[in-house]
């Protein structure tokens, strides 16, 4: 049971290990890509998930975590960065 769970988190950290910037909408990346030391450009869901986990567990004056409202903007703000 834990094999099958350590083989997705690899494979996960595979992808995102391969981009300096990650763009998501997903929870586990973001927390992912923090932990790896990426940008994060996230786009929250209606429920607002994503930014009350940052506002929650992320220093404010260090936010590894860019908001976004839009695809769009989250790929001009990742090439910004």
């Amino acid at each position: 049971m834990f094999a099958r769970g350590e083989r997705r988190l690899a494979r996960g950290v595979d992808i995102l290990a391969r981009g300096e910037v990650i763009v998501t909408d997903r929870l586990y990346a973001m927390r992912i890509g923090t932990q790896m030391g990426r940008r994060v450009v996230a786009l929250d869901n209606s429920t607002g998930k994503l930014s009350a986990y940052a506002a929650a567990w992320f220093d404010s004056a260090e936010a590894p975590v860019t908001f976004v409202s839009s695809f769009t903007d989250a790929l001009d703000v990742a090439r910004s960065i």
